[in-house]
C-alpha cells in the first residue's frame, strides 16, 4: 500500500515528536532519508504518542455514541485504535511491529481485542454491535488515559 505524503523540511523538524514519530517509523523513503532531519525520539515522545492517540479516540468515540452515531466513525476510530495499539506495545516492550496482523500476535489480550474488532467493524457493524463495540473502545482508551499520568 501506497500513502504520499509531502512536507517541508522545515515543518517536519517543527512537528510535534510524538506524531512525528509514527512517519519516521512506518516511512519507507523512496528518495532520500529521513535521517538527515536529526530527529531522535525519547521514551516520552513515545508514551506523549499513546496517551495523544488515546485521548482523541476517547473522546471521538463518546462523541459518536452520544450523538452522531455513525458506524462509519466507529470503523474509523477502530482503524486509528491500531496505531495507537502499535505506539503501545513499542512504549511497553521496545519493539516496533509494523505489521497489524503480526502485531495481533504479540499484544496483550485487550489490546488484541482492539485489533480484532478493527478488522470486524470494517467488515460492517449491525445496530446491536454499534453500543457495544463503542464502549469497548472507550472503555480500552479510558484505562490507557488513567495508566498513563
Amino acid at each position: 500500500m501506497i500513502c504520499g505524503f509531502v512536507a517541508g523540511s522545515e515543518e517536519l523538524r517543527g512537528w510535534e515528536k510524538s506524531d512525528l514519530l509514527q512517519l519516521f517509523l512506518d516511512t519507507q523513503p523512496i528518495i532520500g532519508s529521513l535521517d538527515s532531519f536529526g530527529v531522535f525520539f525519547t521514551k516520552e515522545d513515545i508514551r506523549s504518542a499513546v496517551k495523544i492517540g488515546a485521548c482523541n479516540i476517547y473522546h471521538a468515540c463518546l462523541h459518536n455514541f452520544l450523538h452522531a452515531r455513525n458506524k462509519g466513525v466507529l470503523a474509523e476510530l477502530f482503524k486509528s485504535a491500531r496505531f495507537t495499539v502499535r505506539m503501545k506495545h513499542y512504549y511497553d516492550t521496545g519493539d516496533y511491529v509494523a505489521s497489524f496482523s503480526r502485531l495481533k500476535d504479540v499484544v496483550p489480550d485487550e489490546d488484541r481485542q482492539i485489533l480484532l474488532c478493527a478488522a470486524s467493524v470494517a467488515d460492517g457493524c449491525n445496530s446491536d454491535c454499534f453500543d457495544g463495540y463503542s464502549l469497548m473502545l472507550a472503555d480500552w482508551a479510558g484505562d490507557i488515559i488513567r495508566t498513563m499520568h
